[in-house]
């Protein structure tokens, strides 16, 4: 449910994916939703489907912030979800230190 912004605030973890993964992000924009099940919606299906979107390694950096926050803040207000909130916000903040940021 939260793949989105532990990608999003992992620092260069959406460009390892694309990396890893062979994609090249798509030149056009498209707004097409996704069209398959969140419930089992994996990390490289998520970058997967972002890449065909036409969302750039850029785009995701400036939204780091955010997502960051939209963490933080959702481990506090989310009671019944906070273990697996703060799960993901830990390895946020490994990939963090990792990073050096």
């Amino acid at each position: 449910m939260f793949l989105a912004a532990q990608l999003f605030a992992s620092p260069s973890a959406y460009w390892h994916a694309l990396w890893r993964l062979h994609l090249t992000v798509l030149c056009s924009r498209s707004w097409t939703p996704y069209a398959g099940l969140i419930e089992n919606l994996t990390i490289d299906e998520l970058v997967r489907f972002f890449a065909k979107q036409g969302v750039t390694k850029e785009e995701v950096d400036n939204v780091f912030e955010y997502a960051y926050q939209w963490l933080t803040i959702a481990a506090t207000e989310r009671a019944s979800q906070s273990t697996e909130i703060q799960s993901l916000l830990d390895e946020v903040n490994l990939a963090i230190r990792k990073a050096g940021n």
